[in-house]
Formats: structure tokens, C-alpha cells, sequence
């Protein structure tokens, strides 16, 4: 799986979130299978794209993007930038983390504006 796959796996509260790219359908269901072992996983959202691993300067817009974000969160007094992580990969932008829906909503608010960010997609658990 790893040689031929660009695999990140990042987790909060038990949810599992998996990004990259894998060559095969039957590597990315793999992938899952192999963490839906790990003792205290509740939930696995399994974005892999099926395709050959992205190139570096992909990863690093990203990257750039991802570090915009948390700038704009932690600027924002109306989000706990603490209560909330960041993913990005090819420009989608995946937010986790146990909010408020207003809290939620002003996040995602947060990122649809920013540039470069193509999809914002919630994977929150809600406290209210």
C-alpha cells in the first residue's frame, strides 16, 4: 500500500480521516481495513482518491492553504481554533472536531472564503 500510495491519517475523538491517493479501489479498502482494527476507532470517513501519488508542489499549496486557515481561525474570536483540526488535500478542505453548530458554521464560513479552497466538508461532532 505504502510504496504505491501518498497516505495521511488523522484522527479526533476516534474519527479517522484518511487522504491521499492510492492506485486501486482495492488498496483504499484495504486501507480502511487495516485501521478499523485499531482499538478505540469509531468512525472512518475514507477520502482516498484513486490515483497516483501527488506531486510536491500540490502537497505544498495545501499545505499553505491548510496554514491560512488555522491563521484566519485563531483570529477569529467566534471559533476555539483548539476545538477544531484542518485538513487539505487537492484543495479540499475537511474540518474536524466537537463544536457548537454555530461554531461550526461560522468555521466553515471561515474557509469557504479563503482562496484556493475547492469543497469544505464537515466531519464535526456537535455539542448542542
Amino acid at each position: 500500500i505504502y510504496d504505491q500510495s501518498h497516505i495521511n491519517v488523522t484522527s479526533y475523538n476516534g474519527i479517522v480521516l484518511i487522504t491521499g491517493e492510492t492506485p486501486t479501489e482495492a488498496l483504499k479498502q484495504q486501507v480502511s481495513a487495516e485501521i478499523k482494527v485499531i482499538l478505540k476507532v469509531r468512525r472512518i470517513h475514507n477520502e482516498l482518491i484513486i490515483s497516483a501519488p501527488s506531486a510536491l508542489p500540490s502537497r505544498s499549496s495545501d499545505t499553505w492553504i491548510t496554514s491560512k486557515i488555522k491563521t484566519k481561525m485563531t483570529a477569529d474570536k467566534r471559533i476555539d481554533p483548539f476545538n477544531i483540526k484542518v485538513v487539505t488535500e487537492h484543495g479540499i478542505v475537511y474540518l474536524m472536531g466537537v463544536v457548537s453548530h454555530a461554531e461550526a458554521n461560522v468555521a466553515t464560513d471561515v474557509v469557504a472564503k479563503s482562496a484556493g479552497v475547492q469543497r469544505v466538508v464537515k466531519i464535526f461532532e456537535y455539542t448542542d
